[in-house]
Parts: structure tokens; C-alpha cells; sequence
């Protein structure tokens, strides 16, 4: 196969900025800080940005061959968003839309906290998402989605069907699920091999079963995603606070291998990652410890340090050490893909 990776998602444009305290309403002219130690050699940082596209750029520093396809606008944005990714290697088969303006998120980074927050800007012109079925959908060892657009669940099927479901990953960083994001998740499982989701150590689950998402699963178990009301998915111009999972319980967890995923990688900020295979390992792991800048990003770096050496065959505990070597790097400098041009990945073999 020609590609390691086939990525599908819209590129996007990124400022990280360094605050004393994350505004109230979205404000991009807001003044930065002072740089918080000789990491963080810049206030503003300006980079691609999109969670399976951080990826992405680690896993083609760390040599494998990577695709995007996607869509940008015709615009500055947009054609900056490219050149970021294929100076770090990715290559790219995006369609370029005029009239169409690409997004741009601005990250507020706290100083002292480390505390994120999130502001897009997006438009009536925004670029719609890439919902088409690539013709490249099964020349690529694994299929990386950190979205479920609503054709993933078709490209998830057809790919098992000709290649197997260890062929496609979805790692679903500052999750926020909607009811049909939940109903896109319940067909993608089944032809899941890889799944990372973010858990919020000493979050408890919300009581009332109005405010969670039920998502049935073979076996007779039930798999309870949480989606409290303050975590609708955000309007255009307000501030959004990414928040993670309550940790998943032992019946939840079941429910996940139940409906056919064979890896569930559950990333615990400071508190490490916890893997589980469909085999029955089992591997707990801490953080590895790192000065933190700015966490944005993390999650990705993770992701690409697992999955790269997953590639290679390497046991999964093994993987996770990688992951977490990767994410270290990457909390140490402000903005999510800094680390690249810094503390390139090193692999483990």
C-alpha cells in the first residue's frame, strides 16, 4: 500500500496565545503574557492546527508516509494550512474552494494553570466538511479519524470489509458528543482496531438519565456516554472549554470490546493512560513527567507515538510508552505541533 495513514478532515488554521487568564468572550486581539520560561519562546504562536492532523504531522516527522484529503478555502489560511503540512511531510490531495474561507481557531493557553479554551471563527463561507467517500479509501495501512463525520461510518465499513477493522483508528480528543454524533459512534464501533478517548480523573458522571446519551452494544450491555447540558457543542463566537469523559466503568468498558473494538487506549492527562486489548491485556501507565507549557495537543502527539509503533508490531504497553514520550514533548512548548520543529519523535525502533 502506498500510504502508512489516510487522514479525512478539513485543515485548520491555528493562533495559540499565551493569557493571564482565558477571556470571558473570544477575543483574538487580546494581549499575551510574558513567555512562562525559556520553553515558550513566543507569546503567539500561529500553526495548522486539527487534532488528527497533529497527528498526522508527528507521524510523517517520524517517517511514515501520510494523506490528507480534505478541503480548505481559497484564501491565505488556507493555502498557510498546507504549507505547514507538507513541510512536515504529510502529503496532501486537498481541494482548494473559491470563496470559501478556511476555519481559524484561536487556543487561550492560562499561564500558571495550563487551563485551554477554545474560539473559532467561522462564517457562511466556511469550507463544508469533506463527507465524500476518497478514492484512495483503501490504499492506506490505517484510516485515522479524531471526528465521525457522517459518511465515517461508511468508510469505517467498507474498509473492514476489504482489509479487516485493525486497519482503522479513531482517536476522539476534547470529546463532545451530540445525539448523532453518539448514533455515528454505535455504527463505527464494530470496525474500530484502535480507539483513544479522553478521561477527566475524579469527574463523576452526571445523575438522570436525561442528561447522558445511552448507546446500546452486543452482549446485552449498554455503553453510557455523558453529555451534561453545559456541554452543547459551542456557538460561533463563544468561548469552548474542551472537557473530557468521566472515567468508564467496567460495564462500559465491556460494551466498547463488545461491539468489536480490539485496542481502547483511555489518556488521562497527568494521571497517564490506562490500554486495553480485546485479548485481555491489560497496562496502566504514568505520565512521563515534562514541564508543561501547554498541554493543547497532547492527545495527538500520543496518539501518532501509539500508533507508529503499533505499526511496527510492538506489544501495546510498549506503544504506550511511546505515546507518552511524544506527549511529553509536546506540553513542553506552546501550540500543538511546536514540539515538531523542537524535540522531533525519536522511535522506538
Amino acid at each position: 500500500m502506498p500510504w502508512d495513514f489516510l487522514v479525512i478532515a478539513n485543515p485548520v488554521w491555528e493562533t495559540a496565545r499565551l493569557v493571564e487568564r482565558i477571556p470571558e468572550e473570544p477575543d483574538p486581539q487580546a494581549r499575551p503574557c510574558a513567555p512562562a520560561g525559556r520553553e515558550a519562546d513566543r507569546a503567539v504562536v500561529t500553526d495548522g492546527g486539527g487534532s488528527a492532523l497533529n497527528t498526522a504531522c508527528a507521524l510523517a516527522m517520524a517517517g511514515r508516509r501520510v494523506l490528507l484529503v480534505g478541503r480548505v478555502g481559497d484564501d491565505p489560511p488556507g493555502r498557510s494550512c498546507l504549507q505547514a503540512l507538507q513541510r512536515r511531510g504529510v502529503e496532501t490531495a486537498c481541494e482548494i474552494l473559491p470563496g470559501h474561507t478556511t476555519k481559524l481557531n484561536t487556543c487561550f493557553v492560562e499561564q500558571g494553570t495550563h487551563a485551554t479554551a477554545f474560539a473559532a471563527a467561522l462564517s457562511e463561507h466556511s469550507v463544508p466538511p469533506w463527507e465524500e467517500t476518497p478514492v484512495v479509501l483503501l490504499e492506506a495501512r490505517v484510516l485515522l479519524l479524531d471526528r465521525l463525520a457522517a459518511a465515517a461510518p461508511k468508510w469505517l465499513t467498507a474498509r473492514t470489509e476489504a482489509l479487516g477493522k485493525e486497519r482503522n483508528a479513531l482517536v476522539r480528543n476534547s470529546m463532545i458528543l451530540s445525539p448523532a454524533g453518539m448514533e455515528r459512534l454505535k455504527s463505527a464501533l464494530p470496525h474500530l482496531g484502535y480507539l483513544q478517548v479522553p478521561e477527566e480523573v475524579g469527574r463523576q458522571a452526571p445523575s438522570g438519565i436525561d442528561q447522558a446519551a445511552v448507546l446500546p452494544a452486543s452482549g446485552g450491555h449498554t455503553l453510557l456516554s455523558c453529555v451534561p447540558p453545559d456541554e452543547a457543542l459551542p456557538e460561533r463566537s463563544r468561548i469552548h472549554r474542551p472537557r473530557s469523559l468521566p472515567p468508564l466503568t467496567a460495564e462500559e468498558v465491556a460494551a466498547i470490546f463488545a461491539a468489536g473494538v480490539r485496542v481502547l487506549v483511555r489518556t488521562r492527562e497527568a494521571h497517564g493512560v490506562v490500554v486495553r486489548t480485546a485479548e485481555g491485556l491489560t497496562a496502566e501507565l504514568p505520565a512521563a513527567p515534562t514541564k508543561v507549557i501547554d498541554a493543547t495537543g497532547a492527545g495527538d502527539a500520543f496518539a501518532a507515538g501509539f500508533l507508529d509503533a503499533l505499526l511496527d508490531g510492538l506489544d501495546p504497553a510498549v506503544c504506550a510508552q511511546q505515546g507518552l514520550d511524544w506527549a511529553a514533548r509536546a506540553c513542553r512548548y506552546l501550540g500543538a505541533r511546536a514540539w515538531l520543529d523542537h524535540e522531533p519523535p525519536t522511535r522506538y525502533c
